[in-house]
């Protein structure tokens, strides 16, 4: 072999040095890029399935949570609304009891006042005198002229004196209150009512139970009013509580 073919073959030799290594290094560039790639893919196809899950448990919890929020909100609402109502039904029911018993106490009252007046009018009651009759809850007694009063006047008897004072004892002993209604007349010729007789009854018969038989003043309210079918009533006491 000549010097020429030595030189040739170190030549090749070289130049095939060169040429192996530039060529393994392109191919694990290519194969590092495949990597990358596949790599990319895989976290793409994996991660954006999972980021769309998120997001929409997200939207989810967040709405939950609003109507989990609302519906505190209106059960609190409930509940309180549920206290009042109980707390005013139960103040109705404490205000019906007492009223229940209040009505009751005042019938019992009542019943004794009556009774009282019964016994201690037994002698004043009669036609053309003292008439009791029960209106409501209340004690009706009405005075007639001329037993009681004087016809046409504001004068007291002594029997109706002696009413009064009998009247007056079991009223006080029941707290009643008594409205004296002066009853007027109607004058002649020009049938005018006479609403100055009728006061002075009231008045006069005011004065007789407080200053003469003890009745509290306090307790006592007049009225004025006119004659209708009964042109003998003079006056008219209502006891009540």
């Amino acid at each position: 072999m000549g010097k020429n073919d030595w030189q040739r073959a170190e030549a090749l030799d070289d130049l095939n040095a060169d040429f192996v290594p530039q060529k393994r290094g392109g191919f694990f560039r290519v194969v590092a890029v495949l990597l990358l790639l596949g790599t990319a893919v895989l976290a793409t196809a994996y991660y954006i399935p999972l980021y769309r899950a998120h997001s929409a448990l997200t939207s989810e919890y967040r709405k939950l949570a609003n109507e989990a929020a609302t519906q505190r909100r209106q059960l609190t609402e409930s509940i309180e609304t549920l206290k009042r109502i109980s707390a005013e039904r139960d103040a109705l029911a404490t205000q019906a009891r007492s009223q229940l018993k209040q009505g009751e106490s005042a019938r019992t009252q009542n019943e004794k006042l009556e009774q009282g007046l019964e016994s201690a009018l037994k002698k004043f009651t009669g036609k053309g005198r003292i008439e009791m009759r029960k209106q409501g809850g209340q004690v009706i007694l009405t005075m007639a002229a001329p037993a009681t009063i004087g016809l046409g006047t504001a004068d007291v008897t002594e029997f109706g004196k002696k009413a009064l004072c009998a009247l007056a004892r079991p009223a006080k002993t029941a707290g009643s209150k008594a409205v004296i209604t002066g009853m007027g007349v109607v004058l002649q010729p020009k049938k005018e009512f006479s609403f100055a007789l009728a006061a002075t009854r009231a008045a006069s018969i005011a004065k007789l139970l407080s200053d003469g038989c003890g009745f509290p003043p306090d307790k006592i309210e007049i009225r004025v009013a006119q004659q209708t079918d009964q042109p003998n009533l003079a006056a008219e006491i209502a006891l009540s509580d």
